[in-house]
C-alpha cells in the first residue's frame, strides 16, 4: 500500500497519522529531512513543532539533509528507514539539493516500495 500525506504543517495533524498505517509508528524509523528550511532566515519554530509532533505521535525521528549528499549516500539511507518526511520551507533550494544528488528516482522508488 502506498501512503502519502500531504500537509502545510505536520504539528496539526501528526496523531492521526497512525490510524492510516499498517504499522504501529513505535516500529516506524522516519527521516526528518529538513533541507527546505536551512536557508530560511526567520524564526524556525515551526520546525521544531513538526518534528516534535512527528515524535509524540511515536515514530522513531531521525535528522537528514540532502544538502552535500551524493545519491548512492541518499539510497543507502533510504534502505534504513520505513517513512519519508520532508519538510517545507524554500522549495527552490530543496529542489536543488535534490538535483545535486540525482536523487530523485531513489525518492520514486521508495514510494512506490510502499514505504
Amino acid at each position: 500500500m502506498i501512503n502519502i500525506f500531504l500537509t502545510s504543517s505536520v504539528n496539526y495533524v501528526a496523531r492521526d497519522i497512525p490510524k492510516y498505517l499498517e504499522k504501529s509508528p513505535q516500529k516506524l524509523k522516519l527521516l526528518f529531512v529538513d533541507t527546505a528550511a536551512e536557508i530560511e532566515q526567520e524564526d524556525l519554530q515551526w520546525v521544531s513543532d513538526d518534528r516534535n509532533s512527528l515524535t509524540k505521535a511515536g515514530f522513531q525521528v531521525s535528522d537528514y539533509t540532502f544538502t552535500g549528499k551524493n545519491k548512492d549516500q541518499i539510497k543507502k539511507r533510504l534502505e534504513e528507514i520505513d517513512v519519508l518526511f520532508v519538510l517545507g520551507g524554500n522549495q527552490f533550494y530543496l529542489l536543488k539539493q535534490m538535483q545535486r544528488s540525482d536523487c530523485f528516482d531513489i525518492i520514486r522508488d521508495f514510494v512506490k516500495s510502499g514505504r
